[in-house]
């Protein structure tokens, strides 16, 4: 029982202890409380249910009714101030954690410091190297930034020539001279991309565009024999930059990059750039082995029998005609093995044809396309280019497909030759009601799928495919792409099968033949279902021999169901355990997603790393 004495022996307490006996007195009259705008309320009336309670409180007199009222007011106004401090004491340890992490920042900073300290010059120099590497990386821009970090950072970039083997038809005289002199013998990447002098710009003084060219050539005249990367962004100064470059050769150039950019409005026949000479071999070239070519539908009649890397980019408006002329170029190619195409549909001109003329290219081993901004996965455009396209030797298949939101006008096309399931009540399980896929509207690309397998019934060669499919960031929490497509029949020798955002289709369908490694980026909850169900089907073929790696990524509940469903099971936990490998990852669109890695160095010849000159650079 709880007495007047006890509550007039509080003030022997500490504040604390005040505040603690208080509100268990509180609690124990069965008060609740409600907080507005720093203000107590209490919700309730309260009542004392203990057996030896002398009072009931909603039946005492008034005036005693009045005495409490007083004192919990009081007490109200005692624990306000205590509030305080708290609500203070908390902003005081915040403020002190913001600073412990600022130190341990900097402490990290120090030991990272003296770890690079320990590094041998050598160590150091190769990191330096390997950073210059990364495509996404204006080299020129970590070259003066990692020179100026300290004085053995600076020792040992100026050691470091290929740190300094960028060169830009932009760059001042002084800046050239000293990267030339710093760049040893080491091989040249030349940057001819001028946006200032170029068509589609504003007119520049007649003499400005010959005395930028001779400027620049009279500094790599004698270097051009050490060129072995070579961007080009079609202009009058780079023509003629390429026009002198041809008369020297170029034994060492390895790769060129061609962007024909706003260089022309309609091809017509005839019509040809100093680049050509370089792409058809008429120029001695011992060494190319890799081509980039962007453009609005022109491309050169064929490219040089020793190039076995060829990357196109479709820059927009193209011209749909150019697509003939593509198709022209890949059929008479014959040295071909990496092909890569970077698709914008969304650019694409609105003609249409209805027919491109099919072609094959058997040298081509790997077949990598990469497309932004599909208004639909039915655009019929872009699926007449590549129903067009056949590589019947296709080893390696690459996919990353991102489709904006769909457009209210767009025309729907035939269906796939698989069933498709375009109702979302097919996806329903009445046991994940409550589950995310529910939410998810679900969208066939089996169409796309197909599409790409066009040519050919049968891809005896293909034994690795990856599948990126995913939607635009707006989208990305209300639809997810998936397909059915049959695998096991066309590509019945597959081996190893990624995907990512994409998923199969949720009504379960044999169509992977068993493979070696399976990789899911991404995975959701009707994933989980069809992962069971194919290593399950692995282990009763009897194939589990063959089966080295399972890869699943996804967010905290998908893994704890996959846990739930296949690797606290039997017998799966007995015949996979060391072959499994799972991560949780937390994603929330399409371009925070986990995807796979095929394309991360692809360069996009649209943005060719540029110079641009600054007020002040300390070399």
């Amino acid at each position: 029982m709880i007495s007047e004495s006890d509550t007039m022996n509080s003030g022997s307490f500490t504040s604390i202890d005040l505040w603690s006996e208080a509100l268990w007195l509180l609690e124990a009259l069965g008060v609740r409380f409600r907080e507005e705008d720093g203000r107590v309320f209490l919700r309730d009336s309260p009542e004392i249910d203990i057996k030896d309670a002398e009072f009931i409180f909603n039946n005492l007199p008034t005036p005693t009714v009045d005495t409490k009222i007083v004192e919990l007011r009081a007490f109200l106004d005692n624990i306000k101030p205590i509030q305080q401090a708290l609500i203070k004491l908390g902003q005081i340890g915040l403020s002190i954690e913001s600073i412990l992490d600022r130190y341990q920042y900097k402490t990290n900073l120090v030991a990272s410091a003296q770890g690079l300290a320990s590094l041998p010059d050598e160590t150091l120099s190769k990191i330096f190297h390997e950073a210059s590497l990364e495509k996404n990386t204006k080299k020129w821009k970590l070259s003066l930034a990692v020179s100026q970090v300290c004085r053995r950072f600076r020792y040992v970039a100026l050691g470091t020539p290929s740190l300094w083997n960028y060169m830009s038809l932009t760059m001042p005289k002084d800046m050239l001279v000293t990267f030339i002199q710093r760049s040893g013998n080491v091989g040249l990447h030349i940057c001819l991309s001028d946006v200032r002098i170029g068509w589609g710009t504003a007119p520049q003084p007649p003499a400005s565009g010959r005395d930028i060219v001779k400027g620049f050539w009279n500094i790599i005249q004698e270097h051009v024999h050490r060129i072995v990367l070579l961007d080009v962004g079609l202009a009058p100064a780079s023509c003629r930059l390429l026009d002198l470059i041809s008369d020297y050769g170029c034994p060492l150039l390895e790769e060129l990059r061609v962007s024909y950019g706003d260089c022309f409005d309609e091809p017509g026949a005839g019509t040809s750039f100093s680049s050509d000479q370089f792409l058809q071999g008429h120029i001695f070239l011992p060494s190319l082995r890799s081509t980039t070519i962007a453009s609005k539908g022109y491309f050169p009649l064929s490219l040089s029998q020793g190039i076995s890397t060829f990357v196109v980019e479709t820059l927009g408006p193209f011209i749909v005609s150019g697509f003939g002329a593509l198709l022209s170029l890949l059929s008479a190619s014959r040295s071909l093995e990496h092909l890569t195409i970077i698709c914008h549909p969304a650019l694409f001109d609105l003609a249409f044809t209805e027919a491109i003329n099919g072609i094959e290219t058997p040298s081509v081993t790997t077949f990598v396309l990469i497309v932004r901004g599909l208004a639909s996965f039915d655009d019929r455009t872009f699926r007449a280019f590549v129903r067009a396209c056949c590589f019947p030797n296709m080893a390696h298949l690459s996919v990353k497909a991102l489709q904006f939101p769909r457009n209210p006008y767009q025309v729907d096309y035939p269906a796939s030759r698989c069933t498709s399931y375009t109702s979302r009540s097919y996806f329903r399980d009445d046991e994940d009601d409550d589950s995310e896929d529910d939410e998810i509207e679900d969208v066939d690309c089996t169409t796309f799928i197909e599409d790409i397998f066009e040519g050919r019934d049968v891809y005896l060669s293909l034994h690795s495919v990856n599948l990126e499919l995913s939607m635009s960031q707006d989208d990305s929490d209300k639809v997810r792409p998936y397909f059915t497509f049959p695998f096991e029949s066309v590509a019945p020798y597959l081996q190893h099968f990624a995907i990512a955002a994409g998923k199969l289709s949720p009504l379960w369908r044999t169509m992977l033949p068993p493979l070696r490694t399976l990789r899911v980026e991404g995975c959701a909850y009707l994933d989980v279902r069809w992962i069971s169900q194919y290593v399950g089907g692995v282990i009763e073929c009897g194939m589990l021999d063959q089966f080295e790696w399972l890869y699943v990524s996804g967010d905290e509940a998908v893994m704890n169901l996959l846990s739930t469903e296949l690797l606290d099971q039997e017998p799966y936990l007995r015949y996979l355990e060391g072959r499994i490998d799972t991560k949780v990852v937390r994603f929330d669109s399409a371009f925070t997603s986990p995807g796979l890695d095929f394309y991360r160095d692809m360069v996009s010849v649209q943005y060719i790393d540029e110079f641009k000159s600054q007020s002040t650079i300390d070399l």
